[in-house]
């Protein structure tokens, strides 16, 4: 009768530490995905997911014809939002320079966003100007600031040209961020 009782107890104890084994795990599974999601928000980067009622808002490039282009051909086009009255935005030029040549091969565009006038988008570029596409201009700028629901410079977007934003963040973060929407790609 004894060794029933110890049977017994072995088998509801067995049960239970299996059982806090499956809790444990379970709640080291979560807590990393959440963990994840919280360094991305620390990093700066965001995954919003919502579709633009219409690529319209690209084509308000400077060139349109060359934003029409890329939305037929490119896997993703980056808006990149400066402001002439932004002193890191001015520091961030460079480094979008260098991030526009290292990821067109790969087929993203990147386009600046700058809600001045076409000549102090110009001029707040200085000699970086030529090199870039850019949508300037109060109304444009502004109704794209609106549209992608941006709330700080510098900043970016890196929209599909369906109309999905995929990911934005602070453009400290564009070239991690780019590296892992191509990773996801098809």
């Amino acid at each position: 009768m004894n060794s029933t009782y110890i049977s017994a107890a072995l088998i509801v104890i067995g049960t239970i530490s299996v059982f806090n084994l499956l809790l444990t795990l379970l709640l080291v599974f979560s807590h990393r995905d959440a963990t994840s999601a919280n360094e991305d928000k620390a990093r700066g980067l965001s995954f919003p997911g919502f579709r633009l009622e219409s690529t319209e808002a690209i084509l308000r490039l400077d060139n349109p014809t060359r934003a029409s282009t890329w939305l037929k051909e490119s896997k993703a086009i980056v808006l990149a939002f400066l402001s002439p009255e932004c002193g890191p935005c001015k520091n961030e030029v460079p480094g979008l320079t260098r991030v526009k040549s290292a990821y067109r091969p790969k087929g993203i565009e990147l386009a600046l966003v700058i809600p001045a006038s076409e000549s102090s988008a110009t001029e707040f570029l200085g000699g970086t100007a030529p090199l870039h596409d850019v949508i300037s201009g109060e109304s444009r700028a502004q109704q794209l600031f609106k549209d992608l629901r941006v709330t700080s410079t510098p900043s970016f977007a890196v929209v599909t040209p369906d109309g999905w934003v995929r990911v934005t963040g602070h453009t400290f973060m564009l070239g991690s961020a780019l590296d892992r929407f191509l990773a996801e790609q098809p």
